[in-house]
């Protein structure tokens, strides 16, 4: 597998989005755009920070590539079954196998498989740090969901565990998380939530929604979002959201253009959208027109130009991902990768206990750990700080905790405990950045990092109410 082509596209809109000058002062002509002929019909990328990993194909399988543009088969599924989905969880892969497989690697090349008491279908593993969770059908029939704490050992939920409507018969096909609460989408208009993997309910044909199926879900630190397939687009585009995961409403666009399957990645909302038309002539079939818009609200939206040239009519973008200052959109028979060099923004977002923390210094990673103003951060997780400006020394105290750090020194102290730092405290715009997994860690929270969203979650201890 090889470059099929490589070009540099002007098109000045179609990435204007992601910084912030008019768009007249961008010309992509400096800017390189890598079609990467992979064959088949690929679904999916993800990647482990060293390695990508595309799941789909023609042999229905696993592909693997250190640069993402030479590829190597790694897995392949039996007859006519396929990976349907793939993570990473920080520690290996886990993927699913129609009709009824879990595979599991820790290092892309070496798979192992163990059947599961379910059959697995157009369902995506979600894993919030504790508990893996995805849905499916159960063998003797009916709908199922199943959680698990390994990624390999799967458990069906009980159906006493479930709250349900009268007229349940769903499974989950997407899910997210606030921190909190873990919200699915399933098919026939069903929300499911649950606040412990345990105990579930079934919220059916909520405000606004019809039995029309929901492919996606997302949480942007406030609210999360949900939708109407594309396929109903009647030139009317309908998002539904909510808080909590219980009460929704629908917010409708009437844009020109459809909306959906939106993903939030460093602050701003992308959507990728398609409208599809069968002709019933030779050589046509099914043709589509694909849509990508950007908000930096997801009120107002602007359509990037340029894509449908790019994608053509006979296919569909499957996948869209932001890895390294580079864009991947998988294109079913090719992937197609921008290069983002001149993006030299290495914002985070940071939420805590699903809230999107507003720094007057943005978070930014440094020799490869996420460094956070240092008062904000140990105020919003509740914890007295002092400074001593003749040291250039920071003390936090929480639950009896002491943390104590220096500016320029990797040596930190917990509760007179030595601890090195892999990256010292520094001075950026007038504010002390530290490092932020240690000091939440060292205060008994929990932290979780997104490399598909770019985004650190983190978990305190404080009760529920």
């Amino acid at each position: 597998m090889k470059i099929k082509k490589q070009m540099a596209i002007i098109v000045a809109l179609l990435f204007c989005f992601l910084i912030s000058v008019p768009a007249e002062a961008i010309s992509l002509k400096d800017y390189k755009v890598d079609i990467v002929d992979v064959g088949g019909y690929w679904r999916k990328i993800v990647t482990d920070g060293e390695k990508y990993l595309m799941i789909g194909g023609i042999m229905r399988g696993i592909i693997l590539s250190h640069d993402g543009v030479n590829w190597e088969i790694v897995y392949t599924s039996e007859g006519e079954y396929y990976v349907y989905d793939l993570i990473w969880d920080g520690e290996k892969f886990v993927g699913t196998v129609t009709p009824d497989k879990v595979i599991v690697s820790y290092d892309g090349y070496n798979w192992d498989t163990k059947r599961a008491d379910m059959y697995f279908s157009h369902n995506t593993i979600f894993y919030n740090g504790d508990v893996y969770v995805t849905g499916g059908f159960l063998k003797s029939g009916g709908p199922a969901l199943a959680t698990s704490a390994n990624g390999v050992d799967w458990n069906i939920v009980p159906n006493e565990n479930i709250r349900k409507k009268p007229t349940s018969g769903s499974t989950i096909t997407d899910i997210a998380w606030n921190g909190k609460r873990i919200v699915g989408v399933g098919t026939g208009g069903t929300i499911f939530i649950s606040d412990d993997a345990v105990h579930w309910e079934e919220i059916q044909q909520a405000d606004g929604f019809t039995a029309e199926s929901r492919s996606w879900i997302t949480y942007d630190g406030k609210q999360f979002i949900t939708g109407y397939p594309e396929r109903t687009y009647d030139g009317i585009s309908r998002i539904i959201v909510s808080k909590d995961g219980v009460n929704w409403t629908t917010k409708e666009f009437n844009l020109g253009f459809p909306i959906g399957n939106i993903r939030y990645i460093n602050g701003k909302y992308y959507s990728i959208a398609f409208t599809g038309e069968f002709i019933n002539e030779k050589g046509k079939g099914w043709m589509y027109n694909t849509y990508m818009a950007v908000s930096d609200d997801m009120v107002n939206w602007e359509l990037i130009d340029g894509v449908q040239e790019i994608v053509g009519n006979k296919r569909r973008i499957g996948d869209m991902k932001i890895y390294d200052n580079k864009m991947f959109l998988v294109i079913e028979d090719c992937l197609v990768i921008v290069h983002l060099d001149w993006l030299k923004s290495n914002e985070i977002p940071v939420f805590i206990d699903g809230r999107l923390i507003d720094f007057d210094v943005a978070p930014t990673i440094i020799n490869g750990r996420t460094m956070v103003p240092m008062r904000k951060i140990f105020e919003e997780l509740g914890a007295e700080v002092n400074w001593d400006d003749s040291t250039k020394t920071v003390t936090s105290i929480k639950d009896g905790v002491e943390v104590v750090l220096q500016i320029g020194n990797k040596e930190a102290y917990v509760n007179n405990e030595l601890n090195t730092l892999d990256v010292e405290p520094v001075i950026v715009g007038n504010r002390t950045m530290i490092p932020l997994r240690f000091v939440a860690e060292s205060l008994g929270c929990k932290v979780d990092w997104n490399n598909d969203t770019r985004t650190v979650s983190i978990t305190t201890n404080k009760k529920t109410e």
